[in-house]
């Protein structure tokens, strides 16, 4: 696999690269809801997804990435500072790299509310950490191999999850805590992992249908202001 700074870079050719990122994180996964064979349209398309859901009934395994529907409770609802002000927001089809899991809920880093640059970083961090890992991603994948990380779900098991986003988040000089929420698996619908292959199209993602109350340019220039 490719790292995700050399697939941006070849990706920003593209002319129509955000609607094709567009057409294949939200309307593929949530609006069409294709599964199994029917979202594999090219010929190095995966299907790790129905694998996984076999492997672990379908619950979020961490170090990997989930689209879902969701509908918070008025406890829920995101909240920013913008000054002394608060804003206040909701992410209705968020797109999560999983952290870890408790139970009946899970936590991880909302990618859509990050600005595009810093989902790159994120990336890119993540690859360059478990680069073994992704190094043998094709292989497996095209041979429909279980592909989980294994060395980042045993680091989960220490309880170590939210050190290793703070100690990104300062590697990079970012602020990938903004983007931390967690989420109960009970009020999720249409619940889709996103295949390996399809990473390389997050930093274009610009994910507009996704948030209430506040438009998803706000929330990043929020991101800005508040790091």
């Amino acid at each position: 696999m490719e790292s995700p700074l050399d697939n941006y870079k070849y990706l920003l050719k593209f002319n129509d690269i955000e609607k094709i990122a567009n057409d294949v994180l939200f309307e593929k996964y949530i609006i069409q809801n294709k599964v199994g064979i029917q979202k594999k349209i090219d010929i190095s398309d995966t299907d790790q997804e129905s694998l996984i859901n076999r492997l672990n009934g379908g619950y979020p395994i961490p170090g990997l990435i989930y689209t879902f529907i969701y509908k918070p409770t008025p406890e829920e609802i995101n909240i920013v500072m913008s000054g002394k002000k608060q804003e206040r927001y909701t992410d209705h089809v968020p797109l999560v790299f999983c952290v870890n899991i408790n139970g009946k809920t899970f936590s991880g880093i909302n990618l859509n509310v990050l600005p595009l640059s810093e989902r790159l970083k994120f990336l890119q961090l993540y690859y360059e950490t478990y680069k073994s890992f992704f190094d043998d991603i094709e292989r497996t994948t095209q041979n429909n191999v279980v592909t989980i990380n294994k060395k980042f779900i045993s680091i989960i098991l220490s309880n170590n999850g939210q050190k290793i986003v703070k100690m990104w988040s300062d590697k990079a000089n970012s602020n990938f805590g903004y983007g931390y929420r967690n989420y109960s698996i009970e009020k999720i619908d249409r619940f889709r992992m996103i295949e390996f292959n399809e990473y390389s199209y997050i930093p274009f993602f610009k994910s507009e249908n996704a948030t209430k109350l506040m438009h998803i340019n706000k929330v990043h220039n929020l991101y800005w202001k508040n790091s």
